[in-house]
């Protein structure tokens, strides 16, 4: 407040911003606010979203400090956390100043509230409780008995006037009146003249608050249907209830009021609290067709029924109005089908889209946006603004429209793309109704996924159980269609034959897949033995199929043939690759394997080599090389041939337990 100073002319001025601290939170580096903390909002200090009730909280702490003579915490701190437990403490102007009036104590502590949403809803309720607070305060109602009494016991009758009170509100409206200046501006003269007239009438109570005197039932009817133009629904309904409570308000006038009420309810999302208000609506007093007040077609349809005012007299239209609204059920069609579309009975229209549109008979509120949008072409333009506020809606129309359907034999799958569209369509829709439908079909949707996949997994494991014995035998007779091919060269036909070959059943499929692996690195184990014995060569032991054991130096080697040199012999001899036992094939590779000291060329030879000799049936070989290599997969699919072989001797010997294979 000290910062605010006044000119001659009275008008306000701001003389410096240079009051902020820059506060810190002790246990991080970055957490620094930079506020005054007497007047920084709670949500600013939690690092909460701010938005215009936080300015409202700064307003109403310079309120305080104005007429408290004092700030409202003691907040002589540069600390976050401090202030954060400072301020979450109530505030009681009451307390503090009780000389202050009990609407402007009221004023301040609610500007104040701790929780955004305890503030004012918009600053046309602030301003209306402002007016209010202000005209008691020229009436003499400021005080009660037991703030007297408050005042008397903490002896602050001398310290704080009346009179000093007053000139503190006084100073403090005019730094309001400047604070708030842009509001006004952005308002037609029309809506000055509505907010701030000041003719000296009587008023009507706004949410318990009086709008500022001056005001005729008209301007008031004025001021709240702008209220709902604007979106302000809530606003918009307390102030049309206002006006239906006043003793003042006559008919039809106060069926106008009660339907708008009811109107804002129904656009707040609130369709059960306006049945209430469309309940009350009554026959009126006949006559004719008479458009709703500030419509701009008074004087098309006060007394007949012009083409503005709509085709049904007064107590027709209201009972019609009445009859569907007030009802717990959605709207159909035909219970509206003598309205004519024009002037006042398009808002009837409009009011049934909205009830089924929340009672969710979403086609039947489509037909009625759709004939309210057609309603009054070029006749009613101020029914246009109405037409605005259907915008949202047509929106979630179009986005609801393709939602998926699931069908009756849908999967589970299926049904979870659909959940997955449902919640992304709820996500983009502005209807609060509309989102809960759609989070209770997605509730309910999920049941059915875990039921399906129940079922599902069921059928699945009965149709795997009748094709395993199937799928079993094929792989017995693949197993025996690969046996002779174990001996061939190259052992490519085999792995051609396993290729070719499919299975479906998990447990065939893997068995299925182990062999494919044992037979392509067997296959590699060939293919690389050649290609070492043509670079390194070999010298040593050698066999030939059906002959004794030597000793040759193999000169060149292919797929094909061996070139060769025997011990004591001059010349070169060749002979078919095929005729080279398995012992000796490995015994060339355990021999090569060792001229890469390189693990990772060495490590892959001998995987080979311990899948080859498996292959080929030298089961010694196979197991006493294999604990050198451990690769996770060949360990894997190791781990699994020992099973089979075990199980296979066990079957073979009835002993499989006692043989170690």
């Amino acid at each position: 407040p000290g910062n605010v100073l006044f000119a001659a002319d009275g008008e306000a001025k701001i003389v410096d911003f240079g009051l902020a601290l820059q506060l810190s939170e002790s246990d991080k580096t970055d957490g620094e606010i930079w506020a005054t903390p007497y007047y920084v909002p709670p949500e600013k200090l939690h690092r909460e979203p701010e938005d215009f009730r936080s300015d409202i909280y700064s307003l109403g702490a310079t309120l305080f400090h104005a007429l408290a003579g004092k700030p409202p915490y003691s907040a002589d701190t540069s600390s976050i956390e401090e202030l954060k437990a400072i301020k979450e403490k109530p505030i009681s102007l009451e307390l503090t100043a009780p000389q202050v009036s009990m609407a402007t104590c009221e004023l301040v502590d609610r500007m104040m509230a701790r929780k955004p949403d305890d503030r004012y809803a918009d600053y046309d309720e602030l301003l209306e409780h402002v007016n209010y607070a202000r005209k008691m305060l020229s009436e003499g109602g400021g005080t009660d008995a037991a703030a007297k009494a408050r005042r008397t016991r903490k002896k602050l009758e001398e310290r704080r006037a009346v009179t000093a009170a007053l000139v503190a509100f006084g100073v403090v409206m005019a730094v309001l009146g400047t604070a708030l200046g842009w509001h006004f501006h952005k308002r037609g003269k029309e809506r000055a003249a509505i907010d701030e007239g000041d003719g000296g009438g009587g008023g009507g109570e706004v949410g318990g608050l009086v709008i500022q005197g001056g005001q005729t039932t008209t301007e008031r009817f004025e001021a709240a249907r702008a209220r709902l133009l604007r979106g302000n629904f809530r606003a918009a309904s307390r102030a049309f209830s206002s006006i239906a409570e006043d003793a003042s308000t006559v008919q039809p006038t106060l069926n106008w009021a009660l339907f708008h009420s009811g109107l804002s309810k129904l656009l707040m999302g609130d369709e059960a609290g306006s049945r209430a208000d469309f309940a009350r609506l009554s026959d009126g007093d006949g006559g004719g067709a008479t458009p709703p007040p500030g419509s701009g077609a008074e004087e098309a349809g006060s007394g007949d029924a012009g083409e503005s005012g709509g085709g049904l007299a007064d107590g027709a239209f209201f009972a019609t109005a009445a009859e569907v609204l007030a009802a717990p059920l959605p709207v159909p069609p035909e219970a509206a089908s003598n309205l004519s579309g024009e002037g006042r009975e398009a808002l009837l229209l409009l009011a049934c889209g909205l009830k089924d549109w929340e009672l969710g008979a979403l086609p039947a509120a489509g037909r009625y946006f759709q004939a309210f949008r057609d309603a009054g072409a070029g006749r009613d333009e101020w029914l246009d603004d109405f037409k605005a506020l259907l915008a949202p809606y047509t929106r979630d129309l179009l986005r609801v429209k393709d939602l998926p359907v699931v069908g009756r034999d849908a999967s589970a799958a299926e049904v979870g793309r659909a959940v997955a569209e449902l919640e992304s369509a709820a996500g983009e829709l502005r209807s609060a109704s509309l989102i809960g439908r759609i989070e209770r079909r997605v509730a309910r949707l999920g049941r059915l996924i875990a039921r399906l996949e129940v079922e599902e997994q069921e059928r699945e494991v009965s149709r795997l159980a009748q094709i395993l014995d199937a799928e079993n035998a094929r792989m017995e007779d693949l197993l025996k269609e690969l046996e002779p091919l174990r001996a061939t060269a190259t052992l490519t036909d085999g792995v051609a034959l396993l290729e070719a070959a499919d299975f479906e059943h998990p447990e065939v499929a893997r068995r299925h897949s182990d062999e494919l692996y044992i037979w392509r690195r067997a296959a590699q184990f060939i293919d690389t033995l050649v290609d070492d014995l043509s670079k390194f060569g070999y010298r040593g032991y050698v066999q030939l199929i059906g002959g004794a054991a030597t000793t040759w130096n193999i000169i060149d080697a292919d797929t094909e043939r061996v070139t060769y040199q025997a011990a004591g012999a001059a010349g070169q001899g060749k002979v078919a690759f095929a005729l080279l036992t398995p012992a000796t094939l490995l015994q060339i590779g355990d021999q090569l394997s060792r001229n890469f000291p390189d693990m990772e060329e060495y490590l892959p030879r001998r995987e080979n080599r311990v899948l080859y000799a498996y292959l080929l049936r030298q089961l010694d070989v196979a197991r006493t090389s294999s604990a050198e290599v451990t690769g996770e997969a060949f360990t894997a699919v190791w781990g699994r041939i020992l099973e089979r072989e075990r199980a296979r001797l066990d079957a073979a010997t009835g002993a499989g337990d006692e043989i170690d294979f």
